[in-house]
C-alpha cells in the first residue's frame, strides 16, 4: 500500500469518527439504569452526570456549566409537590449552596428565606428530601428547622452538602489554561451542555483547533500548507492526574503528543509536558502563611542533539513539592525512571537545580555535559521553575493542590549558541497538599 493511499484511508476513517461529534446530543439522566431518558421515581438511582462522565475520559479537573447544574436540580426535584420553573433551577442551586455555607448565620438564613419562601422550600428539598418537613411560609420557622436538622443529622448533612457542591458548583472547563514549554498553551472547547468537543493549542499569536475523536483523549486537525501539503495533525492529551486518580479538582498536568503526517509519508512527532488550571482558583505564594508539602507525580521529556540527530526520552516518577513562606522557598524533588533524580530549589525567584543518581546504562547522548562530583551530583543554576497553587477558596489562602513546570537547557557552557548541541529537560508536576481533605 502506498503512503498516499494509507493516508487517505486514515483520513477518511478519522473524518467518519469526527462526524459522530458534529451534533452534540444531551439527554437528561441518560446513564441511569432502565430509564434512559427520564428521572427515576423518587430519585432512587444515584445521580450520574453523563457530560461529566464523558469529560472524565480526558481530564479529571472539575467542570459544571449551567446546563449540567439544571440537569442535577431537575433530578433532585423529582417528586417535589410544587412546580418549579426550569429557568429558576440556577437560582435554586445558588440558594442551596449559599444556605449550607459555614459562613452563613441563622439570622441571615431567616432573612433570605423570608425573601422567597417558595425558592427556599425547593432549595431545602434539593439538599435532602427529609427537609420537606421544614417547608413553610415563615422564614424564621424554616431557618430554625433547617438548623435543628443540620445539627441532629450531621453525618447526613455532610454527605448531602458534598453531593450538592459536587454537582451544583459552576465552573467552566473552557476557562482553564494549561501551559507547556516555549509558550505553548492548551484550552478545551465545550458545547452548551459542557461536553468537551475539542482543544485549542496556542503558540504565540497562532491558534490551532482540534476536534475530539469519539470519547477519547485524542483530538484531530486536518489541514494543508506549503511545507506538508494535505496533512493530518493528531494531538493526544495525556492527563497524569486522571490516569493516576490523584483527585485534582482545579489543576491538571501530564504530557501531550502531536503527530503530524502527510500523504507522502512525512511524519513529525513532538511531546511536551503541560500543567495548569483555573486562574480563578490560584493562590499567590505571598499569600500563603504556613509551610506546605504536596505529594504527587512528575512527567519529564528530555530532548538531546548531542548525537547524530535529535532524540527524545520520556520518563516519569514520584515527586514532592514543599513551600516555606518564611524563606520564600519552593523545593521540588522528583525521582525519575531511567534518568537523573532532580531537585530544584527556588528562593526569591532564583533556581538551583541538582541532578544525581545517573543510571549506569544511560546513553551518552542523554547525559548532561557536566561530570558528577564525588557525591554523584551535578549542581548548577539557570533552571526555570513556575509552580502554581490552587484551592477551593482563594480568599482563605490555603491551597489544596499545586501544579507547574520545570525547565533546564544544558550545552556545557554558561551561554548556549543557536547551533550548539544541547540536552533540554522539561518536566511537569502535580500534587495534593498532605493533610488536605477538600
Amino acid at each position: 500500500m502506498t503512503p498516499k493511499i494509507a493516508f487517505l484511508m486514515l483520513t477518511c476513517g478519522i473524518l467518519a469518527a469526527c462526524g459522530g461529534n458534529t451534533h452534540s446530543r444531551h439527554y437528561d439522566y441518560q446513564d441511569r439504569n432502565n430509564r434512559p431518558y427520564s428521572p427515576p421515581p423518587a430519585t432512587t438511582q444515584p445521580y450520574v452526570n453523563a457530560v461529566a462522565t464523558h469529560n472524565e475520559h480526558v481530564t479529571g479537573i472539575f467542570s459544571r456549566v449551567p446546563a449540567q447544574v439544571d440537569d442535577y436540580i431537575k433530578y433532585r426535584l423529582d417528586g417535589y409537590a410544587d412546580d418549579i420553573a426550569p429557568d429558576t433551577y440556577g437560582d435554586v442551586a445558588a440558594l442551596a449552596l449559599w444556605m449550607i455555607s459555614d459562613d452563613v448565620t441563622d439570622a441571615a438564613r431567616q432573612a433570605r428565606f423570608n425573601q422567597d419562601t417558595a425558592l427556599a422550600n425547593a432549595a431545602m428539598f434539593v439538599l435532602n428530601r427529609s427537609l420537606k418537613t421544614c417547608a413553610g411560609t415563615d422564614g424564621a420557622t424554616m431557618a430554625q428547622c433547617f438548623a435543628d436538622w443540620r445539627l441532629q443529622k450531621a453525618d447526613v448533612f455532610k454527605m448531602a452538602a458534598a453531593d450538592l457542591r459536587a454537582n451544583a458548583t459552576l465552573l467552566n472547563l473552557g476557562d482553564a489554561v494549561f501551559m507547556a514549554p516555549d509558550d505553548h498553551r492548551l484550552k478545551f472547547t465545550l458545547d452548551d451542555t459542557g461536553k468537551i468537543t475539542g482543544v485549542t493549542l496556542s503558540h504565540g499569536d497562532t491558534d490551532q483547533t482540534y476536534s475530539q475523536q469519539y470519547d477519547s483523549s485524542a483530538f484531530i486537525h486536518l489541514g494543508s500548507d506549503e511545507k506538508w501539503g494535505p496533512f493530518l495533525d493528531r494531538l493526544d492529551y495525556n492527563s497524569t492526574a486522571r490516569a493516576r486518580d490523584m483527585g485534582l479538582t482545579y489543576a491538571d498536568f501530564g504530557t501531550y503528543q502531536r503527530v503530524i503526517q502527510n500523504a507522502d509519508g512525512g511524519v513529525s512527532v513532538q511531546t511536551l509536558p503541560f500543567a495548569g488550571g483555573y486562574a480563578a482558583h490560584e493562590i499567590a505564594p505571598d499569600k500563603i502563611e504556613t509551610d506546605m508539602q504536596f505529594a504527587g507525580h512528575a512527567n519529564a521529556v528530555v530532548t538531546s542533539t548531542r548525537g547524530s540527530g535529535p532524540r527524545t526520552l520520556t520518563t516519569d516518577g514520584a515527586a514532592t513539592l514543599t513551600f516555606d513562606p518564611i524563606k520564600n522557598q519552593t523545593k521540588l524533588i522528583a525521582t525519575l525512571n531511567d534518568w537523573y533524580d532532580v531537585t530544584a530549589t527556588q528562593t526569591s525567584g532564583n533556581t538551583t537545580i541538582v541532578f544525581e543518581d545517573q543510571p549506569q546504562n544511560l546513553a551518552d547522548d542523554m547525559k548532561l555535559f557536566a561530570v558528577p562530583d564525588a557525591d554523584g551530583k551535578i549542581t548548577t543554576t539557570g533552571a526555570q521553575m513556575n509552580m502554581v497553587y490552587y484551592g477551593p477558596n482563594p480568599d482563605n489562602h490555603t491551597p489544596t493542590e499545586a501544579a507547574g513546570l520545570l525547565h533546564f537547557t544544558d550545552c556545557g557552557a554558561t551561554t548556549c549558541g543557536a547551533t550548539d548541541p544541547t540536552v533540554t529537560f522539561n518536566m511537569s508536576f502535580g500534587g495534593r497538599r498532605l493533610g488536605s481533605k477538600d
